[in-house]
């Protein structure tokens, strides 16, 4: 399994998404994404080490538009 990373829309709501996961006690990194392009969202997103799940559960919660994941089981769009 490669790294996951929850690909995001703009660089300030993947800090913003770092800070929500941080208070709930989940690791994540503000990491560039490879092959972005305009489909992607703005080339950066976030590296989920642990608990991927749970990010994501909460990252929806909170309204964060989550434009897919790659590098999990298999990459898959998050609606």
């Amino acid at each position: 399994m490669d790294k996951p990373i929850i690909m995001l829309s703009s660089l300030t709501i993947a800090m913003k998404s770092k800070d929500i996961l941080s208070y709930n006690n989940i690791i994540s990194y503000v990491k560039r994404t490879p092959n972005s392009d305009k489909n992607t969202g703005c080339g950066y997103g976030l590296y989920i080490p642990k608990n991927l799940e749970k990010a994501i559960k909460l990252l929806k919660e909170r309204n964060i538009k989550i434009i897919k994941v790659i590098g999990d089981e298999k990459d898959r769009d998050i609606s």
